[in-house]
């Protein structure tokens, strides 16, 4: 993998109560429906302050390319979305990185540092599911959005699942490697090609067909 890899998601956000509809600004919105004259930054700040979007994933370890591309595709969506500006109703966002390293204790720890001592407004991530799974009980206990982002265990919107919790769907995946496309479909095509799988996840062909 190089550093001219990276993925494109075509993705909604589901969640099982009022969730957000429509672009990236409608969505910011929408998600503070609460009191419709606060921004989702804020909690009665002045709509002049960054959005803060803490990224919380495991930067470090075994996945730590699967990251790489997450943290890519994050910034790319952000960017695109905004047309370049990464501003939101003249709120600039501002992205807030925190290591996991996989481990669902140090994920609990970087979550409530990014809610409670950096003030995020909303957090996207993590890589792996038991990192998710440990971070549901945080985001209700500050009552602020996660975005859950690809991790993948069904649990994360079933039996652990609370209000403030959503997640990415994709419909359409888009992979670029080297700059060529080398894949484009819907995701299960997409992540059981070989090209894809030795790209982004460091399987050959062998360790591919194991999975």
């Amino acid at each position: 993998m190089t550093d001219d890899s990276y993925i494109m998601f075509e993705c909604g956000l589901r969640r099982s109560a009022r969730p957000p509809t429509g672009s990236l600004n409608e969505s910011f919105s929408q998600v503070g429906w609460r009191d419709r004259h606060r921004v989702i930054a804020g909690r009665g700040q002045a709509l002049a302050d960054d959005i803060k979007i803490a990224h919380v994933y495991g930067k470090t370890g075994a996945l730590e390319a699967y990251a790489k591309q997450s943290q890519i595709g994050l910034m790319l969506g952000l960017e695109y979305e905004t047309g370049g500006t990464m501003e939101v109703n003249g709120n600039k966002l501002v992205v807030i990185e925190k290591d996991t390293q996989l481990k669902p204790d140090v994920g609990k720890a970087m979550l409530a540092e990014a809610y409670g001592d950096d003030d995020a407004a909303i957090a996207v991530g993590p890589v792996s599911s038991g990192v998710a799974l440990a971070l549901l009980p945080v985001a209700q206990e500050y009552q602020k959005i996660l975005l859950v982002e690809p991790a993948v265990a069904d649990s994360i919107t079933g039996s652990a699942w609370n209000r403030y919790i959503f997640r990415s769907l994709a419909d359409r995946i888009i992979v670029l490697h080297n700059g060529k496309l080398v894949a484009d479909g819907e995701p299960a095509a997409v992540i059981a090609s070989p090209i894809v799988q030795r790209a982004y996840l460091g399987l050959d062909s062998e360790e591919a067909a194991d999975e």
